[in-house]
């Protein structure tokens, strides 16, 4: 293998490869500081005593080639052999025969931009583009493809991204040493961390080079986050070194873990035709841009390249509403009137909350309840329930306004209800085969449609305006499937549809100056960076005031910005000091959303939050700071956890550490002892029951007398 070009990214290098005779171009990446520990690499299995019979059909094996650094499948193109069809579409024809054109690297003030021309025989024409904006230690990257043919080239599969040649640090197999991390999700449920090496996952080389393996996951629908999030990292644990993405997929995508020789390879983007039902018809001059994928590499743990992936989610570009700017305090009514969000609880809430620095008063699911009083399926017309707003929606919301708070409002305005009057508008919803999409007592609009978006936008915006409405809750509760009509392909329909409910997003702010948006789809099921850069704020599950809250939410610390990272904390009468504390704590992992009855609180509760919220506001800097480090003595059982957790993150001089305790089951009146990093610390302050004060001794934050299910929050100053 040949490197024809090399960049200095930061802290990374790109090396562009190919083979010494041309052939298709590859990428590599690694961190600048291990590029002097790359080793030779054996050129062919004749080592391997079981390959000596090739020796009789002219040749060994060779050890590794050149993986293409676009992949594509366009239609009737030759699939690989190696038992490829059905499990990978990489590999075709015309991956493997594009051609360099030529590379050209914009340097600018702010970002470099490096752009590699490809061409195949049949026309198609690829661009790939890496970036590097100057002040991250991330890269994005998509391919651009173009047919440049007089005839229609039908793609069936299109990479975003491809990693090759890991490991550059083994000279053969790297067996024993490679492991892919990768994480789980499901409703209530989300982040759970996965590790399993390669041999787990059969993906070793086999004997001969023949069999092409492939791990292909990811999701298909338009909840993204679903079953798997769109993230994966493959740890050289001799090396110490990790690769990483995070796709941009607002509906269905995969990721592919590949190998047919000594070394691994990682690609991803949008779910192909085997998997999403997607292809895309390009006649002469046409165009298509793949999604964005976020890549990195690091030499360190899962924290380190999580934390690289998280700041994509904050390089928006877009300037944050004046409110959001100090973080505040959420308070969400949801758990507090369950969908009956009627004047006057309001405003008793309004009156309760009012002198505990929050912001933003959440009017949540219900408020356009029809006169039968059932919400959960009358969206879409979205006009303020009489019963529950006598006076009128703008009433109730000028009168929490007038207590210091900006009103919010929820909309689930991707669907409509079987008991809307819109609901009989059957030309307006998306069909699948000529049929009406439904799921449950939900259809769907189809955002295409520009009377659709036109009929939306005048009903929201004139309410938001209206009713001086300044933060905008965003639910979407089921999903579509495998897409829609109206497009080459379902997959391809689907796609279509959620890059317009995307612009119908962005073009709220427009007409709504200063709106705060929050990303929530049953809790976690959009927590994926292009929903997450395109709003305020992502909820973190549906896990309203459950034990395993503070399991999830720092599952969620490494894939979600903690500044956005929306975590529920429910409060009622019937609560004792220590699950308040519990529920409190948990709020310190991400942004503090409020809910429950906090109006009939008493005096020594209130004053329990209010000194929550007031330490929350000094922390938030230290809080929003990357993954954190987790220590943990627990069981991998969400529902019923086991143990303690503790989540450990340092403020950006590293002068101050935060540290998020949790005790499980088990550990009732149990000594907890937790070793700090490095350096001279001193425990300057505490969030907790005094019975569970933290102690400091030798570096070591030890909690004497920790009971089952209770939290605390310790900030610690390095002398």
């Amino acid at each position: 293998m040949h490197i024809f070009s090399r960049f200095l990214l930061g802290d990374t290098v790109v090396h562009y490869v190919t083979e010494e005779n041309d052939g298709p171009v590859g990428l590599r990446l690694l961190p600048t500081s291990m590029e002097k520990d790359i080793v030779p690499h054996r050129q062919d299995l004749s080592a391997m005593p079981e390959a000596k019979p090739f020796l009789n059909w002219g040749a060994y094996p060779v050890a590794a080639q050149v993986e293409p650094l676009v992949q594509v499948c366009v239609r009737y193109d030759k699939r690989a052999a190696g038992f490829t069809p059905g499990q990978s579409m990489r590999n075709t024809t015309t991956s493997g025969a594009f051609r360099l054109v030529g590379q050209t690297c914009d340097d600018s003030d702010k970002e470099v931009r490096i752009c590699t021309e490809l061409c195949a025989p049949n026309g198609l024409s690829a661009k790939h583009v890496l970036a590097w904006e100057k002040s991250t230690n991330f890269l994005s990257c998509h391919s651009e493809l173009e047919n440049t043919s007089l005839e229609r080239i039908t793609l069936e599969m299109v990479s975003s991204f491809t990693l090759g040649f890991i490991t550059p640090f083994a000279e053969t197999d790297a067996s024993d040493r490679l492991s892919v991390h990768r994480f789980r999700s499901s409703w209530s449920s989300e982040g759970r961390h996965a590790r399993q090496t390669l041999e787990e996952l059969e993906l070793e080389r086999s004997w001969a080079n023949h069999e092409q393996k492939c791990e292909r996951f990811g999701q298909v629908g338009s909840n993204p986050v679903r079953r798997w999030f769109p993230f994966a990292a493959v740890e050289d644990s001799v090396a110490g070194v990790m690769w990483g993405v995070q796709l941009e997929a607002s509906g269905s995508w995969q990721l592919e873990l590949y190998r047919k020789d000594d070394f691994l390879h990682l690609s991803g983007g949008l779910a192909d035709y085997e998997t999403g039902h997607w292809f895309k018809h390009l006649e002469k001059g046409d165009y298509f841009v793949s999604p964005a994928a976020y890549i990195a590499t690091v030499k360190g743990g899962l924290e380190d390249i999580c934390g690289r992936l998280l700041a994509a989610q904050d390089e928006t570009g877009r300037e944050v509403p004046p409110s959001e700017r100090d973080l505040p305090v959420v308070f969400n009514e949801w758990c507090t009137s369950w969908g009956k969000p009627a004047h006057d609880s309001l405003i008793r809430t309004a009156q309760a909350i009012s002198s505990l620095g929050i912001k933003y008063l959440v009017i949540d699911a219900g408020w356009y309840a029809g006169k039968s009083g059932v919400w959960a399926n009358s969206q879409g017309d979205w006009e303020a329930s009489p019963m529950l707003f006598p006076q009128g929606l703008r009433k109730t919301c000028a009168e929490i306004r007038a207590r210091g708070l900006i009103p919010g409002l929820w909309f689930e305005f991707e669907v409509a209800g079987e008991t809307s009057s819109i609901w009989e508008k059957q030309d307006w919803f998306l069909t699948l085969d000529g049929g009406t999409l439904q799921a449950g007592t939900r259809r769907f609009f189809d955002f295409r449609q520009p009377e659709v978006r036109d009929y939306l936008r005048d009903r929201m915006t004139r309410l938001l305006l209206d009713c001086g409405i300044g933060y905008l809750k965003i639910d979407y509760n089921e999903p579509i499937g495998i897409g829609c009509d109206g497009a080459e392909s379902p997959g391809e329909g689907l796609r279509q549809h959620l890059e317009e409910v995307k612009n119908f997003i962005a073009s709220l702010r427009q007409t709504v100056p200063g709106l705060v948006i929050e990303n929530s789809s049953s809790g976690g099921h959009r927590a994926e960076p292009s929903f997450i850069s395109l709003t305020d704020m992502t909820a973190f599950s549906d896990s309203h005031e459950t034990k395993e809250i503070p399991v999830i939410a720092a599952n969620l610390n490494k894939l979600v910005s903690a500044r956005k990272l929306q975590i529920w904390v429910v409060l009622h009468p019937i609560d004792d000091d220590k699950r308040l504390y519990y529920s409190l704590a948990a709020s310190f992992l991400g942004r503090m959303c409020l809910s429950g009855e906090i109006a009939e609180l008493s005096p020594h509760q209130h004053e329990l939050v209010r000194g929550a919220a007031g330490y929350y506001r000094e922390l938030i800097d230290i809080i929003v700071r990357g993954p954190g480090q987790r220590v943990e003595n627990r069981n991998d059982n969400h529902r019923y956890p086991e143990g303690w957790q503790a989540l450990l993150k340092t403020s950006a001089d590293c002068s101050r550490l935060l540290v998020v305790f949790h005790a499980f089951a088990g550990t009732d009146r149990l000594p907890v002892q937790i070793k700090l990093p490095a350096g001279n610390w001193r425990l300057v302050s505490a969030f907790c029951d005094k019975s569970e004060t933290p102690a400091l001794v030798d570096g070591v934050l030890t909690f004497p007398d920790a009971r089952e299910f209770s939290g605390a929050v310790a900030l610690l100053q390095k002398e």
